[in-house]
């Protein structure tokens, strides 16, 4: 192929561009769910269960202009959140060799955390 013919096929394609895809609050609010980290005490000795599970969620740092901002934020999605934290931990292949449903956990402690993290704690209902 000569120049002039690659040249006149350039100038003959037509360029297509993409918009960018807006973001939803709650999108740009969890920026990632870590994978899930099981946890026993020292007096189980059981190496197929656990007793915790435990959860860090990202969150942005330069979204807000104060801690109070990012407390309000994840307060007001705070059930979006413990939605996709569920998802997640229901994907997780060492969560389903468990054989334990989801909805036999309960989450025992969300802390939001000064390294704009979230983390869940999900233990066993009685």
């Amino acid at each position: 192929m000569t120049l002039e013919a690659c040249i006149e096929i350039f100038l003959n394609t037509e360029l297509t561009h993409k918009a960018q895809q807006e973001l939803s609050p709650i999108d740009r609010l969890v920026q990632h769910i870590g994978p899930p980290t099981y946890e026993r005490v020292p007096e189980n000795k059981d190496e197929a269960a656990f007793d915790h599970i435990r959860v860090i969620v990202g969150l942005p740092r330069y979204q807000f202009y104060s801690w109070e901002a990012l407390q309000n934020e994840v307060k007001k999605y705070q059930r979006e959140i413990y939605q996709q934290v569920i998802q997640r931990l229901e994907k997780d292949r060492q969560f389903k060799k468990y054989g334990v449903p989801v909805n036999f956990l309960k989450i025992s402690n969300v802390t939001l955390l000064r390294d704009f993290s979230l983390e869940f704690i999900f233990e066993l209902k009685e």
